[in-house]
């Protein structure tokens, strides 16, 4: 056999850090330390991205800021992390605390001063830790089916890692008050879905699938997570006369189809 042996052929860099601090007064706001930090999630994403990936370190404090898109969700992006739970000095990840600094992705206003459809939309190899994520509804008003879907986080063809959030106070008007999987493969740890819900009123017929998650053709590995108090409700309501109604109001916390 022939050997071929290449020293230093590989070479492993650590990941960038781009710095969010929603409390950031210098007019500064590069994300390149902390003292410089960008003021709002999306920018230090997208500037980690442009980095060819990277970590996002996001100080305490709820992010609540207008997001300038047809939903009002906050983008991720391939081969990012975004990490909350900072106090806004640390200078190692092992320093941080998500429960002594809550860190909110907050959604009830992020469209135009109205709530975002979907508080999060999820990438590939992306990671999402240590949020609160609130605020979403999922509802319809003039857009694509979609936005019927997840209103805390939605995932349509993309699989993130998600660790240490608790999503909170999202709804649905069909499918997956927190989170919706489509085709996806969605890791958790160490998450807490507390009273979220989703809710479908017909005409005729009406179903609600996934108070907290719902999964179509997805794969979910949850690993030490919390389902509280979320809930499915339907009713159908129908003008004319006799005829076969449906109404269905199924998984509460999760609901898996296929």
């Amino acid at each position: 056999s022939d050997t071929l042996v290449k020293p230093d052929h590989i070479t492993v860099n650590e990941a960038p850090v781009v710095f969010v601090n929603k409390a950031n007064a210098n007019p500064v706001k590069d994300g390149t330390s902390w003292s410089t930090a960008f003021t709002t999630l999306q920018a230090g994403i997208d500037a980690a991205q442009a980095l060819g990936g990277g970590q996002v370190w996001t100080a305490k404090g709820v992010y609540n800021e207008a997001r300038s898109n047809s939903t009002g969700t906050l983008q991720m992006r391939e081969l990012v992390a975004v990490l909350g739970g900072f106090n806004g000095d640390e200078t190692s990840l092992e320093a941080r605390n998500p429960q002594a600094n809550v860190t909110v992705i907050d959604g009830a206003a992020a469209l135009s001063g109205n709530a975002a459809y979907h508080v999060v939309t999820g990438a590939n190899n992306a990671r999402l830790d240590g949020f609160t994520v609130r605020g979403g509804r999922a509802r319809v008003s003039g857009f694509a089916s979609s936005t019927q879907f997840g209103g805390g986080m939605f995932n349509l063809g993309v699989s993130p890692q998600v660790a240490h959030c608790t999503f909170t106070d999202n709804t649905a008007v069909s499918l997956g008050g927190a989170m919706y999987n489509s085709s996806a493969k969605i890791v958790m740890e160490s998450c807490v879905f507390n009273q979220n819900s989703v809710s479908n009123a017909g005409d005729p017929n009406s179903f609600a699938l996934g108070g907290a998650v719902y999964n179509t053709n997805s794969t979910l590995t949850a690993v030490n997570c919390e389902f509280l108090r979320s809930t499915a409700t339907s009713n159908a309501t129908w003008p004319g006369g006799a005829e076969n109604v449906s109404s269905q109001a199924l998984g509460g916390a999760v609901y898996n189809f296929n």
